[in-house]
């Protein structure tokens, strides 16, 4: 239980230094901001010499820097009222389908002096064809046993949480392998392309999380499917970086991208020019084909205002959609018109992650039902005294 007045009284004690950090923040966000204004004395070409000797700058600029060089490329559109722009986004989407993967897990209980969890992975296809029917999915996989056993020194959860992260992947790339000619799809992931939290883990496990996404970008190349890695809420500071090596600023300080640009895009819909990461991370540089051939540089990434308030979403895709404009932007207006129709957020992840989702009532029937069934199989179930502890007092 939270005691209101002594927590306040541990919030007065910090007043002081509150005060300093927020200060020395917003000096170094003005000096940031100042850096990205540098930018547009410049042409790509000439940023592009400038980083030429550091090979991990955080990101690289694009040609659309020589046709943005306010770094924004607004939104033609302007909108009266919602239902002006839901008729706007009935437009783009139809007949164009859009599909979405998102995941959950229950982790092996601590209590439970049994290892199991469960992993699923669910995806929502919308046609956006009154003839044809949305497909609302999902598929799940228990983990006992010997799946706990392929790598030693971990919590049995992240297990969980690797192969819930496979399961997603593996789910949208059958997807745009069944992708019909001349129907490609937008593809919704939730979360970014470029793993960099995979860099916390040991070799192994980072190598399944790099050998997943390098599997889903070989697959988009291939068939020529589009794929958004859509990320709210942004730490990443790819931008920020930039900046920095380019001697426009002197530290990152902290800044993340999201707020860089958040009030540059003034207007919804506004973006950012695409950059294309190079982010110094340990990870983004070992992602390969099959073939052995580097996709380090095949990630490209800008930010999207998708609501009035809050900063923008960060959208990350495949390189080699900037090769079309004419593909770029038709897949840039399907995010605005899901986010339209998901009020803020894009719809179809809106559904996947209704779809997936696992609630606490939901951790405890599956523990209910593993009892049962253990019972069933001449399984004994034991908890652990703390566990018991609980139980009684509940």
């Amino acid at each position: 239980m939270l005691n209101l007045p002594k927590t306040r009284q541990a919030l007065e004690a910090k007043k002081l230094e509150l005060l300093q950090s927020h200060g020395q923040a917003h000096m170094v966000w003005a000096q940031i901001q100042l850096g990205l204004r540098s930018l547009s004395a410049h042409s790509c070409a000439a940023l592009l010499a400038k980083l030429a000797d550091c090979p991990w700058p955080g990101a690289l600029p694009t040609l659309e820097h020589d046709a943005f060089p306010s770094q924004v490329v607004p939104f033609e559109h302007s909108f009266q009222n919602h239902e002006e722009a839901r008729a706007w986004a009935r437009s783009v989407l139809e007949g164009l389908p859009t599909v979405a993967v998102d995941g959950s897990q229950v982790v092996p209980p601590s209590e439970l002096l049994l290892p199991i969890g469960l992993a699923q992975a669910a995806w929502y296809r919308n046609p956006h064809d009154p003839t044809r029917v949305h497909e609302k999915d999902l598929v799940v996989e228990v983990l006992a046993g010997t799946d706990f056993g392929s790598l030693e020194g971990e919590a049995a959860s992240t297990h969980v949480e690797t192969r819930r992260f496979q399961m997603e992947v593996e789910a949208l790339i059958s997807m745009i392998n069944e992708a019909e000619a001349g129907a490609r799809p937008v593809c919704f992931f939730d979360g970014p392309l470029v793993v960099s939290f995979a860099s916390q883990y040991a070799a192994q496990r980072r190598g399944i999380y790099v050998s997943a996404v390098s599997a889903l970008l070989e697959a988009a190349e291939s068939r020529r499917v589009p794929v958004v890695g859509y990320v709210a809420g942004s730490a990443a500071s790819d931008c920020v970086h930039m900046l920095a090596a380019l001697g426009f600023v002197q530290a990152a300080g902290g800044v993340t991208d999201s707020a860089l640009f958040a009030p540059l895009l003034r207007h919804w819909g506004d973006r950012s020019v695409c950059y294309i990461c190079a982010r110094d991370d340990g990870v983004l540089n070992t992602y390969r084909r099959q073939d052995g051939s580097s996709l380090a540089r095949s990630i490209a990434f800008c930010y999207l205002r998708t609501g009035q308030m809050g900063p923008p979403a960060r959208l990350e895709f495949p390189s080699w959609l900037l090769e079309d404009r004419a593909e770029l932007e038709r897949v840039l207006a399907v995010v605005r018109a899901e986010c339209i129709v998901g009020l803020g957020y894009p719809y179809p992840l809106e559904v996947a992650d209704q779809a997936a989702a696992l609630s606490s009532a939901d951790r405890e029937l599956f523990l209910r039902l593993v009892e049962d069934f253990a019972k069933e199989i001449g399984l004994g179930v034991e908890y652990s005294e703390k566990a018991r502890s609980k139980r009684r007092r509940r």
